[in-house]
């Protein structure tokens, strides 16, 4: 007997991709909301796939998606559910002048709903991305000593690093690139941001050949060959270990420990091999940390620290196996 075939519709679409969203099938469902959208435009496969991008915090595939199915202002005056998707949407979208206007034009239509505070948090967003490239109109990027250039950009916002590099990264300012090449030579800046700076450059494609301060040595950094963290393949196996782990010891404390998981990533990318290969006994520290508090690791709040400490003498040792020549050589 023939299989019955499943008729092709938006809503059995919808449906087909919301099941396996709920079975963690990400790629399965994208898939089929693509086709879908392909076949015939649906607003709700549309937003679906929006919410699927804006999860994985997908910055080029949201982009694109903007730049696919266009909205006009009107059209998300007209469709509360599109205009949500939009506003989301500005948190990884590039900064543009058009954009803020339009958000503006939604503020007006949508005063008196719930989407009021939305659109005003994208809105102050892309108002504090217009003051930092103002700031960087006036950068004197000739120097080769990162701390000055930091210093001249600190000095000029109230905003904290961690805020600055979170706006940055939406700028297409012709300054960015010259500025985020002298703060991966920052010492004093920490990997975990760091490894958000080279994300930035793999986006944007420009330019592959970097330098970086790592642990207190200068590496050097091929964009074009290094994956997004969150599709590198060690990045992923490290992610099982991780599960398999916590669901041999204590299921519970997985999700507690999840930041603590990514912040060592973020911390060891690019270099990703050597992260996955120690991932097993960070992890039994970890564990072994965790027995002899009181609390969860949550609520710990010395345990962060501890473990940055233990991430720096194993990168320090990595560095050391590096630099030392095989014996005979």
């Amino acid at each position: 007997m023939n299989p019955i075939p499943f008729p092709h519709s938006s809503e059995n679409d919808l449906k087909r991709s919301q099941n396996l969203l709920m079975n963690h099938k990400v790629a399965q469902a994208e898939a089929i909301l693509r086709q879908s959208l392909e076949h015939q435009y649906d607003m709700s496969i549309f937003n679906e796939l929006v919410a699927v991008y804006l999860d994985q915090k997908d910055h080029k595939a949201i982009k694109q998606l903007w730049q696919d199915y266009p909205s006009s202002t009107d059209d998300l005056i007209q469709s509360t559910s599109l205009a949500k998707s939009y506003i989301e949407s500005q948190a990884l979208m590039p900064y543009r002048s058009q954009s803020l206007l339009t958000l503006y034009s939604l503020k007006d239509h949508y005063a008196d709903t719930e989407l009021l505070s939305s659109i005003n948090f994208a809105i102050e967003r892309f108002r504090q991305i217009e003051s930092l490239e103002s700031i960087l109109d006036t950068l004197n990027l000739s120097t080769d000593n990162p701390d000055d250039i930091f210093q001249q950009f600190t000095q000029k916002t109230n905003l904290s690093l961690q805020q600055i590099l979170q706006y940055l990264r939406q700028s297409n300012h012709e300054n960015l690139p010259a500025l985020m090449q002298q703060l991966l030579l920052l010492e004093s800046l920490d990997n975990y941001n760091k490894s958000f700076i080279l994300e930035w450059f793999i986006q944007n494609q420009a330019p592959t050949e970097l330098e970086l301060y790592w642990f207190g040595e200068r590496i050097e950094v091929n964009t074009s060959k290094l994956p997004m963290l969150s599709e590198s393949s060690q990045y992923l196996h490290g992610c099982d270990i991780f599960q398999d782990f916590f669901d041999q010891f204590d299921p519970h404390l997985a999700e507690s420990t999840l930041d603590l998981f990514q912040y060592s990533a973020r911390s060891f990318y690019p270099k990703l091999d050597e992260w996955q290969n120690y991932l097993p006994t960070w992890l039994n520290q970890l564990f072994q940390h965790q027995l002899s508090l009181s609390g969860s690791i949550q609520s710990d709040h010395t345990t962060a620290q501890h473990f940055s400490y233990v991430l720096n003498d194993y990168a320090a040792f990595i560095l050391e196996q590096e630099a030392t020549p095989p014996e005979g050589q």
